[in-house]
């Protein structure tokens, strides 16, 4: 197969995004923490702990109470960005034409047999001994969904006009800890991985299938641009990802902070592997035909690649509105109750148009201190602080930018749209500059040992080879992530050819 004509096109990568000039007359009060430079001596000798403490600070997770790999505790302000995502991909998924379905984690081991000449079942799987017969494996915790979906449709497909299938489900996958590549660390290690969205879909024609993968990818870009995740995109290496269970597959990968780089998402083309092996197949005219499939899933772990692009020097988050519980908190200070229910309708008339807020009651000082360093930390977009009338005093209100430190004093009785402009500002203008400046692009190979040397993300014409790919993982410290393409025909850095293919190579966990 010439998989050249899926490669996605190179998109602005290199691009510096300027702010966008807004329409309100914000004012610099004080300056948001640094979100493009964590360099303090606890986080440059372990990043990962340091992680770990400010989700945990946040009331994101508590990755340290279950003495498990990998295992959390879901805190309440974790629960509630999860759920946004949740929300959201659920949005995208009917949108696009998708059934939700939920099936067993637990199952027959036997559903492995048809991959066990393709997978190490012994050491991919995580057997449960039942209690009739302990001293057997005969039940085990799903890897991924496949099998439990696959072997239903085996049942219920016989027919052509029983297709096409397009479900999801929000499952979990349960893993043995290995220690090889891409095995994860901190929240992205774990050997019960939860909110895994997981789309499959079945077909009679392969060009269905092919089309369908390619609607999965569009699919899950929308959703990272939409929740303001920073992701790579590009068409995954064969020969160094499994190749063998599909014809071709493309890779979302989030730039971390530790510029590492994690995979949050992942289409397949796999055409009628699975099928075949699974006997799912209908009649026509008495001839047996095997359907053929696309799959892909998109994690809980674009949402923790999120955060960790949002979190700042000073350990607090700057959420993107999209992805942030609460988009707007009232601090009232208020003296008569005339003015609290002025606001209440206020919240009330903000849930009409997409717009969820919060109102704190202010009664003293400290509190006000407290409640302002609290939704600050928490990465709240907008905070609004309200100080009522007193001896017929007009309503004073003051809008601050959590991204900016930005200040905006305004007439209260035109909350909505200044508020609605105010979100378009900070959704606007997020800047993704410092993971961009994370990707540099190579023209020989001593720019290239250069940058992997620094960690970076090495961008390069690369002809996609095996020979080519395999040479590049064994020379330099990194993997590659997978191809674009690109206009203009440039040298292969390894073996000379011209290629309009980049390449972009980094180490990925």
């Amino acid at each position: 197969m010439n998989y050249s004509e899926f490669l996605p096109k190179s998109e602005i990568l290199f691009t510096k995004s300027e702010k966008k000039l807004s329409k309100l007359p914000w004012q610099i009060k004080s300056i948001a923490g640094d979100a493009s430079v964590i360099n303090s001596k606890e986080f440059l000798a372990s990043p990962h702990k340091w992680f770990n403490t400010t989700l945990r600070l946040n009331e994101i997770c508590d990755l340290e109470q279950i003495k498990v790999p990998g295992a959390m505790v879901i805190l309440p302000w974790g629960v509630k960005i999860i759920e946004k995502f949740a929300a959201k991909v659920r949005k995208e998924a009917v949108e696009n034409g998708y059934n939700e379905y939920s099936y067993p984690s637990l199952i027959p081991s036997s559903y492995f047999d048809a991959m066990s000449d393709l997978m190490d079942v012994k050491n991919s799987v995580l057997n449960v001994s039942s209690q009739q017969k302990k001293e057997s494996h005969d039940l085990a915790l799903t890897p991924t969904g496949e099998y439990p979906i696959y072997d239903h449709w085996r049942t219920i497909i016989k027919t052509k006009n029983d297709l096409p299938k397009k479900i999801f489900q929000r499952t979990k996958y349960f893993r043995p800890i290995s220690s090889a590549k891409r095995s994860g660390g901190s929240v992205f290690l774990s050997m019960e991985a939860g909110d895994v969205f997981e789309f499959h879909s079945c077909f009679s024609e392969v060009n269905s299938a092919t089309t369908e993968a390619l609607k999965l990818l569009a699919m899950f870009k929308k959703i990272a641009n939409d929740l303001g995740t920073f992701v790579l995109w590009s068409l995954r290496p064969t020969w160094t990802n499994n190749g063998y269970l599909y014809r071709w597959s493309y890779g979302g990968d989030a730039i971390l902070p530790s510029k590492n780089t994690v995979q949050v998402s992942c289409s397949y083309f796999q055409d009628d592997i699975f099928s075949r092996r699974f006997n799912i197949a209908y009649s026509d005219n008495s001839i047996k035909l095997f359907t053929h499939q696309a799959t892909g899933a998109i994690t809980k772990r674009l949402v923790f690649a999120n955060l960790f692009q949002s979190i700042r020097s000073d350990r607090s988050l700057c959420l993107h509105p999209d992805i942030s519980p609460i988009q707007v908190v009232f601090l009232l200070t208020v003296y008569n109750s005339d003015d609290e229910l002025i606001f209440e309708k206020i919240k009330d008339d903000l849930v009409l148009h997409g717009i969820q807020s919060e109102l704190i009651r202010i009664n003293s000082k400290s509190q006000f201190h407290q409640e302002e360093k609290k939704w600050y930390q928490r990465g709240v977009p907008l905070r609004v602080l309200i100080f009522g009338r007193k001896n017929h005093e007009k309503i004073k209100a003051t809008m601050i930018r959590n991204d900016t430190g930005e200040e905006l004093q305004f007439n209260y009785e035109q909350y909505e749209m200044l508020i609605k402009l105010a979100i378009k500002d900070i959704i606007a203008s997020r800047s993704i500059n410092h993971y961009q400046n994370n990707i540099v692009f190579c023209k020989n190979i001593s720019e290239l040992e250069n940058v992997l040397e620094a960690k970076l993300v090495a961008f390069f014409p690369l002809s996609m080879q095996s020979q080519n790919v395999y040479e590049v993982e064994k020379l330099y410290k990194g993997e590659v992530l997978g191809f674009i393409a690109a206009d203009e025909m440039m040298s292969c850095l390894i073996s000379g050819e011209k290629v309009f293919t980049r390449a972009f190579v980094s180490r990925r966990i």
